[in-house]
């Protein structure tokens, strides 16, 4: 989580959206930098307004703070994780997060543990939605860019800085083509349904 006071933002760090790449942009212009711990640095909406945003407001409360993240296409997303979690350093018996490998499992069946009702640890990753609502089910955040419209990202961040931004390419999963029987994929989509409402509703993008 980034926050500068001077520029008017907050920038939260949604999981496998560039985030690493924009926290290494944005860093020398906030005050606040919450980073590292992946707890602390992915901090969801709720938890930002109830911890940072109303202590915000108590403090300094002429200055507006507009809340933005970005979100990614929900079965990319997804797809993110699960290649993410082939990490060979995961197959260690002694790693604390051991039990998240993915390297055995096809993504099908990736899936299909996600869309269980107790959802295994491997596939337990929540859900972009459930990072930008607030506990009324509103959402939390002011601005909502698509991972595929950096450059409405860069324009924003330019006015608010008034100077260009360069994003690195950093924390990248490893390389896969996703591989989605028909059926399973109209299955996701349903299951992912207020995930694409709230998707199909952002500017921008050369998806859907």
């Amino acid at each position: 989580m980034l926050l500068s006071s001077k520029h008017g933002f907050a920038f939260l760090c949604m999981p496998k959206c560039a985030s690493t790449s924009i926290e290494i942009a944005l860093r020398n212009y906030c005050t606040v930098r919450i980073t590292g711990q992946p707890d602390l640095k992915h901090m969801d909406a709720r938890t930002y307004h109830r911890y940072i945003g109303d202590m915000h407001k108590k403090l300094l409360p002429d200055v507006s703070i507009e809340v933005v993240c970005m979100m990614r296409e929900p079965l990319e997303w997804l797809h993110s994780w699960y290649r993410y979690r082939t990490r060979e350093e995961l197959k260690d018996p002694t790693h604390p997060n051991r039990n998240n490998y993915t390297g055995g499992l096809e993504f099908d069946e990736f899936l299909k543990a996600y869309m269980s009702r107790e959802r295994p640890p491997f596939a337990d990753v929540g859900s972009q939605r459930q990072f930008l609502e607030l506990e009324n089910g509103s959402l939390g955040v002011d601005r909502i860019f698509r991972v595929d419209d950096m450059e409405g990202l860069k324009s924003y961040f330019r006015e608010k800085l008034g100077e260009e931004i360069e994003i690195p390419n950093e924390n990248v999963s490893p390389s896969m083509p996703m591989e989605l029987g028909r059926f399973r994929e109209w299955r996701i989509k349903r299951y992912l349904s207020k995930e694409y409402e709230l998707y199909h509703s952002l500017p921008g993008g050369s998806g859907e």
